[in-house]
Order: C-alpha cells, then structure tokens, then sequence
C-alpha cells in the first residue's frame, strides 16, 4: 500500500469539532496524520474525536480549550506535543459569521471577533512555531475568507479580520522560513455548514430579509453548480499541509467556485 502523506506526522485543528474544522481533522487523519481537536465544547469534541478515531485508526485527541484565551490555546498546544511527541502541522479554523455593516455591528461583536479570529490565530500560529522548531518544520494553515479580498459591507468585521491575517501570513512566512515552516492561508466561500442558516438568521434580523430566502440565496448556482462543501476545503488544507505543496507559503488560496472577480 502506498503511504499517506501524512503518515508519522502530528496535527492539531483548532475549531475541529464541527464543519470545516471536522473534516480537515478527519482528511488529515485519514492520510495517516495523528489528529488533537481543540474546541470549547467538551461533549461534542469527544464525540467527534472518537468518530474520527473509531474510521481511521489514528491517534486522535480532544482538547478542550476556548482559542480567546492565550493560556489555553499554548497548553492545548502543549497536549498535543506532548500525547504524539512532535507537532507538523497547525489548522487554525476557529471562527463565526457576523453578519452587518461598521455601523450596524457593536464594540462587542468586534472585541469578539479580533479575540477568536484575528488574535486567536496569530497567538496559535505563534505559539505553534517552538514546537514545529522541535519537529523538524511543519506547516500551518490558517482558514479565513473569500473577505479578505473582497470586503463585504455585510460582513464588517470578517473582512477585516480576514485581511489582517493575510498581512500576518505573508510577515510570518518570513520570519519562519529557514525553520522549515511553512505558512497558508484558505480562503473558503459559502460553504455547507451551520454558518450559512446561522447567518441567514441573521439577514432575517437585520435586513428584514426571510431566513429561507436567504439562506437560498446564498446556496444558488455558482458557475460550477454546487455549494463548496467541507470536504472540498479539507482535501485543499490537506495537500496544502503535506511535502506536495513544499514551495508554498506566504501566500492565500481561494476556494470558492469561482465566486471572486478580482484579479489580485
């Protein structure tokens, strides 16, 4: 049989629990990576690492650990070094969808969001760098949006955060460069999760808009005729992670079905 390209490496997804984060979990482990999930809630975090377990066979472990706060993110990140003795690659893809313009969004969902999204991925990518030192180099994707392009008046805050850890990506893949670690960004567009019903609750609040009809908005026809799907963006992080991609970093890469017209 031919080996995985992640086989003897180590992995840890933050926001692994569900969505995008579940099936990049479940991709990398099933390539042959060991697998530790970090996400805040216990109970679905163990369920989710016990399904990928039981199908792969990998080692896989669930860390609790809410990504606002910097003390759990490095002892999750401790955990993981610590249950597999090495760690290759991080995933950063804890995150939500706010939906409203700079006027409309409050200090709070701001304050929010900078703390889960922007900071909370600078601090795991940060603190991930020691221990990919100790491993030998490694790989860490960060999951952003298709706003980090194309700032959305709808969504304030995402294309803000987004933009900035484009910034961080290309800073950081300097600074790590001769370690051996590599650094991406993945910018999804609408993709199948509970986001999409979640944020067209929010249209129906804000904009008066019915949730149906907003939800079937966003999931219309794109040119390749269906919605993204999470196992689309896992097998895009997976290569992205392995030595196929080893000339990659410093750089984002859209998945979006061609939704974006820019051309930068």
């Amino acid at each position: 049989m031919t080996e995985q390209p992640h086989t003897g490496r180590a992995a840890i997804v933050t926001g692994g629990s569900r969505g995008i984060g579940k099936a990049i979990a479940l991709t990398l482990s099933r390539q042959g990576a060991d697998v530790a999930l970090a996400a805040r809630t216990a109970g679905e975090l163990d369920e989710t690492a016990a399904a990928i377990a039981e199908e792969t066979g990998r080692r896989i472990r669930g860390v609790a650990a809410d990504v606002t706060d910097p003390s759990a993110i490095r002892s999750a990140l401790h955990t993981a070094f610590a249950e597999f003795g090495r760690l290759d690659i991080l995933v950063a893809c804890a995150g939500g969808g706010i939906v409203g313009g700079n006027l409309d969004v409050p200090d709070t969902a701001w304050e929010e969001q900078f703390r889960l999204k922007l900071l909370g991925y600078i601090r795991a990518a940060r603190d991930a760098v020691p221990y990919m030192r100790r491993s030998g180099g490694g790989a860490i994707v960060l999951i952003g949006g298709g706003s980090a392009h194309d700032p959305s008046t709808r969504l304030a805050i995402a294309s803000v955060m987004n933009a900035g850890l484009l910034a961080f990506t290309k800073t950081l893949a300097d600074e790590v460069a001769a370690d051996g670690i590599r650094i991406v960004m993945v910018n999804p567009g609408l993709t199948e999760t509970g986001l999409i019903d979640d944020m067209a609750q929010q249209n129906e609040r804000l904009r008066g808009i019915p949730a149906a009809e907003a939800a079937a908005e966003m999931r219309a026809p794109n040119p390749l005729g269906r919605v993204t799907m999470p196992a689309d963006v896992a097998e895009l992080v997976a290569f992205l992670a392995s030595d196929r991609a080893a000339m990659v970093t410093g750089t984002s890469i859209d998945i979006d079905a061609g939704a974006r017209r820019g051309l930068a």
